[in-house]
């Protein structure tokens, strides 16, 4: 959100783009510690890319989108809310977001 210059990630040259967000929508004051993931989802992801040091307060790192999205459902699931995320046959690959669903979404979909 800060930057104005390009991103570069892993090779790949991403120039900054206008949003326009057409709904509106919430979003949580911080990034999910590794307390509020380990209290919902039994442990932190593991990732050969980076360890997620134990620091309760500390962010969660190196997340696989489908993890989030699992995380998200799960958030719904424990607020009686709908989960937006189905995960069909293959458990890394969402099958379709509901984008007027009215659980917990990343901030992405917004």
């Amino acid at each position: 959100m800060g930057d104005r210059g390009e991103l570069t990630v892993r090779g790949s040259v991403y120039e900054p783009r206008e949003v326009v967000l057409t709904r509106p929508f919430w979003i949580g004051r911080t990034e999910v510690t590794q307390a509020q993931w380990t209290a919902l989802m039994g442990e932190l992801p593991a990732s050969a890319a980076c360890d997620n040091w134990l620091c309760p307060t500390c962010p969660v790192r190196c997340v696989a989108p489908y993890l989030a999205e699992r995380f998200a459902n799960a958030l719904s699931q424990r607020e009686g809310l709908p989960t937006c995320y189905a995960f069909p046959r293959q458990p890394r690959r969402t099958a379709a977001v509901e984008l007027d669903c009215l659980g917990y979404r990343l901030p992405t979909l917004a």
